[in-house]
């Protein structure tokens, strides 16, 4: 009797799990594109949220965007819980998505 295991399959990756990557991927570039996006139109965006006399307006946006990367894990943490709690589906059209 062979008890040895059949050896694993190294071959190309199947188009599902490809497909998975992508899709896992492309929503964290969106993100990263809109951050950059804000980061280079932050000094015309002060002009529009805050006084433009006002001397930290451009501080004030910048907070903004330093609140984006703070935000996303606290974020990810809550709708995490509700997931596990709640189900996928609850949470996905609790987020607004």
């Amino acid at each position: 009797m062979n008890s040895a295991a059949p050896a694993p399959d190294v071959g190309q990756p199947r188009a599902g799990v490809t497909w998975a990557l992508l899709g896992g991927s492309f929503p964290n570039l969106v993100q990263w594109y809109n951050l950059y996006a804000f980061a280079v139109f932050a000094p015309f965006f002060r002009t529009e949220f805050f006084d433009p006399s006002d001397g930290g307006s451009l501080i004030y946006v910048y907070a903004i965007f330093a609140l984006t990367f703070v935000m996303r894990p606290i974020g990810s943490w809550i709708f995490g819980r509700i997931a596990g709690r709640r189900g996928l589906r609850f949470t996905l059209v609790s987020s607004g998505l």
